[in-house]
């Protein structure tokens, strides 16, 4: 009796004590999505109140202190940016704290690379926090800008580079080091991480670097490497996406000849791939091949009735080639599909008065300018219509609108200027 009544109250204890365990854990996690709101308020000061909280109460330790760190970098990225904010600590005092804790989740979870990754962050906020309470030394500046590095940027610099080895298909980290690698002049370095985060994912959008106007031609190579590798292994793009995607860099990037081969080779692989469609037609408008792109944008209009580009581009090879009436026909087209464009109101007036439908034009030309009341580039090309046919008057509206986009100082136009009125 004795033993059935010790082994029953071992049994509750036991009950009550988990069931203490749990309420605190959910008193925890109810407090840490009262800390989120208040985060997402930008609330920085109640956030760390409860968070710390929901500490006390028992909430997950792994979750509430990365959330700490997360609270502490982006506010300290937003006063870096200007932005006015009430922080819960002063930055002198959340740099060290945060590395305190970020050493405590890299010394219980160091396979983690989303923590080496905050730490990098942790460290380069330290380092700028540095730069700017030290005096510069030119005179111990070296040619090689390794060794120009502080402590604190090369402690960056090698979590980062932990937290792509820990996930080396995660093309964010590559990502990271490639802008990090390029603030620190290691341009080799950075073209290395742009090969392998191409490879990871060869999709332009996902690496919005690539589409720079200053893109060095060692970064272009890097990028093109990336896509011909992940063309040798399986990857989460079709082949044909992957080979659209370099003529598009090729082609961005005024490589016409290059780009082209690409792009005939996603087409033999489909012959019904929009992109590659569209962009070998803009290739061989840049060539002056006007029939060879209308005949590319036809097809590539037909697979995607919704989008505009195609027809707008078919639009601008008939004018090119003069052929008018064409060219109308598909700015029509286009604007039928996206009446809200400027640019192709624009090109369809232009089309317009180009075959001597001047009051057709005019139309377009005050549509687009009616439509977007507060775009002065409608304005000023409507004006410039009015300044061809002589219509004063109109001109005169035309510019007095431009100046109430300029806060009523007056146009610097020197159109609106030549007609010699006094503009409201």
């Amino acid at each position: 009796m004795i033993r059935k009544t010790l082994i029953l109250s071992c049994f509750l204890v036991l009950l009550a004590a988990e069931t203490v365990y749990f309420a605190r854990a959910c008193v925890g996690g109810l407090l840490r999505l009262d800390a989120e709101r208040a985060f997402f308020r930008n609330d920085h000061r109640a956030a760390w109140t409860l968070y710390h909280k929901a500490l006390a109460w028992g909430g997950n330790r792994e979750t509430l202190e990365t959330d700490l760190v997360e609270l502490i970098l982006f506010g300290l990225d937003q006063l870096e940016a200007g932005v006015k904010i009430d922080l819960p600590l002063p930055p002198d005092e959340s740099i060290p704290l945060a590395h305190e804790l970020i050493a405590g989740r890299l010394r219980e979870t160091p396979h983690r690379a989303y923590c080496w990754s905050l730490s990098s962050d942790v460290c380069l906020n330290e380092a700028h926090q540095r730069r700017r309470t030290t005096v510069l030394d030119l005179t111990t500046f070296s040619e090689n800008p390794e060794e120009n590095l502080m402590p604190e940027e090369k402690q960056a610099l090698e979590s980062l580079e932990i937290a792509a080895r820990l996930e080396p298909l995660n093309y964010v980290y590559q990502d990271l080091l490639v802008d990090m690698y390029r603030d620190f002049g290691e341009t080799h370095e950075a073209g290395e991480a742009c090969r392998r985060a191409v490879r990871a994912f060869p999709e332009l959008n996902s690496h919005t670097y690539l589409y720079r106007g200053d893109l060095s031609p060692d970064m272009l190579e890097a990028a093109v490497a990336g896509f011909e590798d992940a063309l040798r292994e399986e990857s989460l793009l079709p082949r044909v996406v992957i080979l659209s995607e370099a003529g598009t860099l090729l082609a961005w990037h005024g490589q016409d000849s290059r780009a082209e081969g690409y792009l005939l080779k996603a087409l033999e692989t489909d012959p019904n791939h929009y992109d590659a469609l569209l962009q070998i037609g803009l290739v061989r408008l840049r060539r002056k091949d006007y029939a060879g792109a209308v005949d590319a944008l036809r097809r590539a209009s037909a697979l995607l009735p919704e989008d505009p580009w195609a027809d707008y581009y078919a639009g601008v090879a008939h004018m090119e080639s003069g052929q008018t009436d064409l060219a109308v026909a598909d700015f029509q087209q286009s604007r039928d599909r996206d009446s809200g464009e400027i640019k192709i109101s624009h090109a369809l007036g232009a089309a317009l008065e180009a075959g001597g439908r001047i009051k057709e034009a005019e139309r377009q030309f005050a549509a687009a300018a009616n439509l977007h009341p507060e775009t002065a580039e409608a304005w000023s090309t409507l004006l410039e219509f009015h300044l061809r046919h002589k219509n004063l008057r109109a001109a005169e509206e035309a510019c007095s609108r431009l100046s109430k986009l300029n806060g009523e100082k007056g146009v610097s136009n020197d159109a609106c200027a030549a007609l010699g009125r006094n503009l409201p």
